[in-house]
């Protein structure tokens, strides 16, 4: 027995004191004889006099330290409670070899310290914790009342399986201990690259925006063409100046024009209309000074669309890079082969859950000439239009997504070059040669049902002549020399020369090709058109479906 000196202040804690170990004790469950005696006196504190000495008879407790302690009905002194959010953790189906993490959040919910003494992985229906779940705080990990912490929970992608355990947090808390249940598996994804260039989901050289052209993907060169080549988001942002005002002389408005792209797509030029009164081009100016802006194109700003299906995308009309028309300012999604009985148009052709198509060369699945492909399987005459002039080109590329044709999705050629008449795997053919070697009968077969002209790429002299020899340099670099005997060349683009049933008779150089255009399409009839008396095959176009297209070769 001790002596303690008390003031006013001390007195009050020594009566809150034995009122907590009165609760305390009637609080635990003790069994008979284990317990015989808690506290042998109590504090004595005379509170009437208010003396300032008391007698303190509190004996040491007999307490066996194994007895263990039934508290969870009791509130009196507090309590602590875990929550985890989430709750489950499921990676999913995640890539082989790889690692991936996510975070658990701990809060103490309750109003006294929570103490996890351990945290581990206890494995599902006694089959063992899995390697391919890891964390990075086992315990123990003290959280103070109304505080959180984090745990870092990470997927090891070790094999290809499903991977499934429970997570186990042993702690004071009074809704403890608590299990989340985790969940993933691995397996290994092929890489998607539809266009041939490397790119795409999955492959190693990296991602790719555009699966329809080989040209685009991460990282690639970026092209003054109004589309996102290297695929990070925007387009042209490495020409500055593009679309900004330029003046090449000084004077009235017609001197005042805008950078644009240059032909080769590499770089900018300034384009200014020469004269006053100018045509006027898509820019928010009026170019042809007669008070009005952008009035030949009414389109601008309103709704447009692009592609068919699951490729279908929405945004408004915008002037185009050459500020010579408008364009929908979003590209369509990349199609890809159909999925049968999903009731989604996956390659984008407006079409649902059909049969793969038939391989007969026209972009629009149907020939109008040399129609029966086990007489002609690498030959295809298709009918169709395209307004982006041109068939001698030996960059001509589709610029519709192969959606010409007179049964396709754009019959009015609108935005389509002519090889957009071929389907994958096709091209315009090149050379009289290539149409004699790919048609076991020549022209014939090539219009059998009405009057047509399929254009090739074969370019001539003038005169009716096809550069088909072997003869080059002085007068075979002259479009009107009408010299026989030339090679094909960059130079020579006079007339256009094909198979069908419309046109002029070529000379015997051409064979076997049958007809041509003649100076400026003049044999050809609407909707036809060409122009330049020696630069035809540069620069010809067909505004509607009738009357042929171009004759396709298989690649």
């Amino acid at each position: 027995m001790r002596k303690l000196q008390m003031n006013a202040e001390n007195r009050r804690w020594v009566t809150l004191l034995r009122l907590s170990v009165g609760i305390f004790l009637c609080a635990c469950q003790t069994r008979e004889g284990e317990l015989e005696e808690a506290v042998a006196d109590t504090v004595q504190v005379d509170l009437q006099t208010g003396s300032d000495s008391v007698e303190d008879t509190v004996a040491e407790p007999d307490i066996d330290a194994s007895v263990a302690l039934d508290t969870s009905g009791f509130t009196g002194t507090g309590y602590a409670y875990l929550v985890i959010e989430p709750t489950e953790v499921d990676f999913g189906i995640r890539q082989l070899d790889e690692v991936y993490t996510t975070e658990l959040m701990l809060e103490n919910a309750g109003n006294r310290p929570l103490h996890i003494e351990r945290v581990a992985f206890v494995g599902l229906d006694g089959s063992g914790p899995t390697e391919a779940f890891a964390i990075n705080r086992p315990g123990p990990i003290d959280i103070e009342p109304g505080l959180t912490t984090k745990v870092k929970l990470t997927f090891y992608v070790i094999g290809e399986i499903a991977y499934e355990d429970r997570l186990r947090f042993e702690s004071n808390s009074t809704n403890g201990p608590i299990e989340v249940r985790v969940s993933g598996g691995g397996t290994v994804f092929e890489c998607v690259d539809l266009d041939g260039d490397g790119h795409g989901p999955w492959c190693d050289l990296g991602s790719d925006c555009d699966q329809a052209d080989p040209t685009s993907f991460a990282e690639a060169p970026e092209r003054c063409d109004g589309r996102d080549n290297d695929c990070d988001g925007l387009y042209d942002e490495d020409f500055v100046g593009l679309r900004t005002e330029c003046t090449e002389s000084t004077g009235a408005c017609q001197t005042v024009g805008f950078r644009v792209c240059n032909a080769a797509q590499t770089g900018t030029e300034c384009r200014a209309n020469p004269v006053t009164g100018g045509d006027e081009l898509c820019n928010s100016h009026d170019d042809d000074c007669d008070g009005a802006t952008d009035e030949d194109f009414p389109e601008i700003g309103g709704l447009c669309s692009v592609g068919l299906g699951a490729c279908k995308q929405f945004d408004k009309w915008v002037c185009s890079a050459d500020l010579n028309g408008v364009v929908c300012n979003v590209p369509p999604l990349s199609p890809v082969d159909e999925i049968l009985d999903n009731g989604i148009d996956d390659d984008c052709d407006g079409i649902t859950d059909e049969s793969p198509p038939l391989d007969v060369g026209c972009s629009d699945e149907e020939r109008e000439g040399f129609l029966d492909p086990d007489v002609w399987p690498d030959i295809a005459a298709c009918s169709g239009a395209w307004n982006v002039g041109g068939v001698i080109s030996d960059a001509l590329l589709p610029t519709c997504n192969r959606g010409a044709g007179d049964d396709g999705l754009l019959e009015d050629g609108r935005g389509c070059s002519a090889t957009d008449l071929c389907s994958e795997g096709w091209h315009i053919c090149a050379t009289s040669a290539e149409v004699a070697a790919k048609s076991p009968t020549g022209c014939e077969g090539a219009a059998p049902f009405q009057a047509a002209f399929y254009a090739t790429r074969q370019s001539g002299t003038g005169c009716a002549q096809c550069a088909t020899g072997t003869l080059t340099g002085g007068a075979c670099n002259n479009p009107a020399s009408c010299m026989s005997g030339c090679s094909s060349n960059v130079f020579l683009s006079n007339d256009v020369f094909g198979c069908g049933s419309m046109g002029a008779t070529p000379a015997s150089s051409c064979a076997p090709l049958n007809v041509f255009s003649h100076n400026n399409c003049a044999m050809l009839q609407a909707p036809w058109a060409c122009s330049g008396n020696t630069i035809e095959a540069a620069n010809i176009a067909k505004s509607g479906p009738e009357f042929g297209g171009v004759l396709c070769c298989r690649d």
